[in-house]
């Protein structure tokens, strides 16, 4: 233990000139550094930020009788056996050592009667050593939680919670808050899996087109952290709520920190949402993986597993430093991805438009990003317009930048339309391309969606190049009228899409959730 968290009374022999006793305690703070070493590995977090002052410390710091009087060998007998709850089988102190208030409350003034014990105890109590020590604990525990702000996004968004007094426990007693840390629901359990295994989930969680994991197993804290820390950097890089950033479901019934961490996670107790990322761990009451691929046909695109002696059918099979991979030979993109998990998200995220084929469905939770050039028929602009009010009517993020006149925009019931200077036609590939990139900056930091409808080729090149530029977690899906030459594009619409964009907007409105 850290010396500076300990501090020695000893008093000498105290008491009257016919019965003199020894009496010398220790002040030791083991409980503030178990809660430093616990809030190190994003446990008890929330109990570290509740030290704000030096007193706060006392909480953390427990009295070691090293040697006693006789009274107050008695006092710490019966409070020991006063603390014992009914039925319990563990004492909730340490073996020979009492809580600090407790310790404390053994002693009183009573003026000229005041014993030789309180007069020691109550003497050093406000002494400038025992000052020092507690300012000391709490200067440690201050720079744990500056430490900790350097730590993951996962880390660093729980603390976020606790000064804005948004935690789960921002409206509890201290008290309550302690105990609900000591509940088995949400105390770490020892990891289950090897270190290769976490370091390759963690490789697998970083590819972009993984949109939903599903885990079964007893419960695992390390893993069950990296799920929630993935979805944390994904939320926090696109602006999208935790369950669109990243689909988590988990059958178990161990909550790890997943409150506290403001993870989403669906558990279930029986059955399973789907997940790209399926992961077995030890202890999951369902049939094998293999079975729930090839006879019940789920059809994951990753399997994670510790280690597997058999193949399946359709998967290629991968083996490391304790882990085996089974990958669907078929891969799917990101957007197919999103439409097998929309069947577990809300009736307000069906699609608002939907292309034919699949993985050409947009969600209104997608940041968009419309592009309208002037050359548009009539026809095209009615169907963009019926488009852009749907995808704003629920709650939709959209960019829309206008070619042309702002009035012709305006008639067709488009408004906020960003228009496009003139003499920016004219201008160089540079200045093009840095209005662009600063538009995007200042107005929407994040694209998931972007249609390029009829756009000057300068614009759709310099949009092109401005989104490439920060793909990740995933890239932007680019839709874009045929004609624009050179850049990457997901999905080709004809010259004119009006029929291609009315179909797609009837398409999502009589759309049902796939189910597989």
């Amino acid at each position: 233990m850290n010396p500076d968290l300990m501090l020695t009374l000893d008093f000498g022999e105290i008491g009257y000139h016919y019965n003199r006793e020894p009496f010398c305690v220790r002040l030791d703070a083991e409980a503030l550094e178990t809660l430093i070493a616990d809030a190190g590995n994003a446990h008890r977090v929330y109990e570290l930020t509740l030290i704000q002052r030096p007193g706060d410390v006392w909480d953390y710091v427990h009295v070691v009788p090293e040697a006693v009087p006789g009274r107050v060998a008695e006092r710490l007998e019966t409070a020991r056996a006063d603390a014992m709850p009914r039925l319990a089988k563990v004492h909730p102190w340490p073996e020979g050592k009492v809580p600090f208030a407790v310790f404390d409350k053994f002693f009183y003034y009573a003026w000229d009667d005041t014993e030789p014990d309180s007069e020691a105890w109550l003497g050093a109590r406000g002494s400038d050593r025992v000052v020092a020590f507690a300012d000391r604990l709490f200067a440690t525990a201050q720079a744990a939680l500056a430490k900790l702000e350097e730590g993951d996004p996962l880390m660093r968004h729980e603390l976020h919670l606790a000064r804005t007094h948004r935690h789960w426990c921002s409206h509890e007693g201290s008290e309550t808050v302690v105990e609900r840390f000591r509940n088995p629901l949400h105390t770490p359990k020892p990891p289950a899996h090897s270190p290769g295994f976490y370091d390759h989930l963690e490789a697998l969680l970083r590819d972009p087109d993984l949109v939903s994991v599903a885990y079964r197993g007893r419960g695992d804290w390390p893993l069950m952290r990296l799920l929630c820390a993935e979805q944390r950097r994904r939320a926090d890089a696109t602006g999208h709520s935790q369950i669109h950033a990243l689909h988590l479901s988990a059958s178990t019934d161990y909550r790890a920190g997943v409150d506290a961490w403001d993870g989403r996670i669906w558990f279930f107790s029986e059955g399973l949402a789907h997940g790209d990322l399926l992961i077995d761990g030890p202890g999951h009451n369902g049939v094998s993986a293999k079975q729930l691929i090839e006879k019940y046909r789920r059809r994951p695109q990753v399997v994670l597993t510790d280690a597997a002696d058999f193949e399946i059918d359709g998967y290629s099979r991968e083996t490391g430093d304790g882990w085996t991979v089974f990958r669907r030979s078929e891969p799917r993109s990101r957007r197919q991805n999103m439409e097998l998990i929309a069947s577990r998200r809300q009736p307000d995220d069906k699609p608002v438009i939907q292309f034919e084929g699949e993985g050409s469905s947009v969600y209104p939770f997608d940041r968009g990003l419309i592009v309208l050039g002037d050359g548009l028929s009539a026809a095209a602009i009615s169907a963009v317009t019926t488009l852009i009010q749907a995808w704003r009517g629920r709650d939709g993020e959209l960019l829309i930048i206008a070619t042309g006149e702002i009035s012709k925009w305006l008639e067709a019931g488009i408004d906020g339309a960003v228009q496009v200077p003139d003499a920016l036609h004219a201008d160089s590939e540079e200045g093009q391309s840095n209005w662009v990139s600063g538009l995007l900056r200042d107005k929407q930091t994040w694209t998931d969606v972007a249609m390029l409808l009829g756009a000057p080729e300068w614009i759709a090149r310099s949009i092109h190049a401005a989104l490439a530029s920060g793909a990740r977690p995933w890239a932007p899906w680019i839709v874009q009228t045929e004609g624009i030459i050179g850049a990457r594009v997901d999905l080709v619409l004809d010259a004119d899409p009006a029929l291609q964009l009315s179909d797609a907007f009837e398409r999502a409105s009589v759309c049902k959730p796939l189910l597989r």
